[in-house]
């Protein structure tokens, strides 16, 4: 009778028949054996190997591929570089980067992989996603904004000429906030935009300046957060420009806004920031030798404290901090490798791990995900020689993942007292950029999946026994 039932289950999936009847007959199966844990792991090892399909043609997950913290896997998804990724409310992710969004499974099998385009053909370069209360897809690039459904399906698109876009958030009210800038005259100025659920402006307002806005983030009272870079012949001391931070109300209101400089010659740009868990403000960034950047502030924009972290770097791509569950930070940059930081709520590093071969690899994106390990989304080019290649990690609790791994040691933390440098809110102003609706099309796509290694989380038998 065990046999019986291993055989129809494989069978029943193998010939991808109804998939309701194959989860089901795998449970079935999965359940007669839990007293005989060796035909057990037969039947989930069979299963997990597959690549299943729905009706709709995508890839799905049976769900026995490991959710628990000690899963691992590195993937690869054709030419590019991803520039951000999520964890969505399925326990899957998705990530976007260059002109494609892409869904996976929580095990890195692709459910869903669109290719967005204007046609002749005109591509959408997308650098930030989110996922929405309604379950779809914001996401942006560029000068345009693009809303989907949960399988990547177009709802609707705008363009906002003159403006470039650097990330986008849904709002408390369902609306979003937009935060880039905008070339309306000679140099950019700094921009952010206030939308409705349609994409059409509430608000928007410029930040005179030659300065652009990288970062955004609602704040705990219905304002804004944002973050960027300001050029030196606006602010005193350096050559090269300075990290700005302005917070505004809930009406795009100014409340206060700071450059911060340094004590040499040199200059900085701030990347990413957050609101922290006692009201303040962590910021991510770099200096002008490239190395990592990190300033924390109190709710009024001083500095608490500020560290570099002299040879890891961010530069190939704009690094994405995020808050862990703890308070402290995680945070991606390189040293050739991808490489993740993982530090406690004063900027001590815990631990920090590089991912990687013997190309250029670079960790973009990273985020904490819901059973305490993490997600990483940068670019690859050591598994492919030759080419670089969208790359996603899931790794452990303690950043570890089946691909080559290095515990970094040693790595230096260099603190710095730096200037702080209030900035006139005569130079914030509104703005006049108008949406026009885009005619962008998601057309479904498929690249090559290469999975450099895979580790079932080892909770996956713990009820087997």
């Amino acid at each position: 009778m065990l046999i019986v039932y291993v055989c129809t289950a494989y069978g029943f999936c193998r010939r991808r028949l109804i998939l309701r009847n194959c989860v089901s007959w795998a449970q079935q199966a999965v359940t007669r054996v839990k007293r005989f844990p060796m035909f057990a792991l037969v039947i989930l090892a069979l299963l997990a190997s597959m690549t299943l399909v729905n009706d709709a043609g995508a890839q799905i997950d049976l769900g026995l591929s490991g959710h628990t913290a000690n899963s691992k896997w590195s993937r690869t998804y054709g030419a590019g570089q991803v520039r951000a990724v999520i964890q969505t409310s399925d326990g899957g992710y998705v990530f976007a980067g260059d002109a494609r969004i892409l869904k996976l499974t929580p095990f890195g099998n692709v459910v869903w992989d669109k290719y967005f385009t204007r046609g002749n053909p005109s591509i959408i370069d997308l650098s930030s996603i989110e996922e929405t209360t309604d379950g779809g897809l914001i996401a942006a690039g560029g000068i345009s904004v693009l809303k989907t459904d949960s399988n990547g399906n177009m709802l609707w698109s705008r363009e906002y000429y003159k403006a470039h876009i650097s990330s986008i958030l849904q709002t408390s009210d369902g609306g979003y906030l937009v935060v880039g800038s905008n070339y309306l005259g000679f140099s950019p100025f700094g921009w952010l935009a206030k939308l409705d659920s349609s994409g059409n402006v509430t608000w928007q307002r410029s930040v005179s300046g030659s300065l652009e806005f990288l970062s955004g983030h609602q704040t705990s009272d219905g304002g804004y957060i944002v973050a960027g870079w300001i050029s030196s012949g606006d602010v005193p001391y350096g050559v090269f420009g300075h990290a700005i931070v302005v917070k505004f109300d809930s009406e795009g209101t100014a409340v206060w806004q700071y450059a911060y400089g340094t004590n040499y010659v040199g200059g900085k740009v701030a990347s990413s920031v957050r609101q922290t868990i006692d009201g303040g403000y962590i910021v991510q960034g770099h200096s002008l030798t490239d190395s990592l950047w990190l300033l924390r502030l109190d709710g009024l924009g001083a500095i608490v404290w500020e560290n570099f972290y002299p040879g890891i770097y961010e530069t190939l791509v704009e690094g994405q901090l995020s808050l862990t569950s703890d308070g402290g930070y995680v945070v991606a940059g390189h040293d050739r490798t991808g490489l993740i930081l993982r530090l406690d709520s004063t900027g001590r590093i815990a631990w920090t791990t590089s991912l990687g071969g013997s190309g250029l690899d670079a960790a973009a994106s990273v985020q904490q995900t819901s059973d305490g390990g993490y997600v990483m989304g940068g670019f690859d080019q050591s598994f492919r020689p030759g080419f670089s290649d969208m790359w996603v990690a899931k790794m452990d609790t303690r950043g570890r993942c089946c691909a080559a791994v290095t515990d970094q040691q040693g790595v230096n933390i260099t603190q710095e007292n730096a200037p702080m440098i209030r900035l006139s809110s005569g130079s914030v102003q509104d703005s006049n950029i108008q949406p026009i609706v885009a005619s962008i099309q998601a057309i479904s796509t498929s690249h090559p999946t290469l999975t450099q290694c895979s580790v079932p989380g080892s909770a996956l038998f713990q009820n087997l026994t």
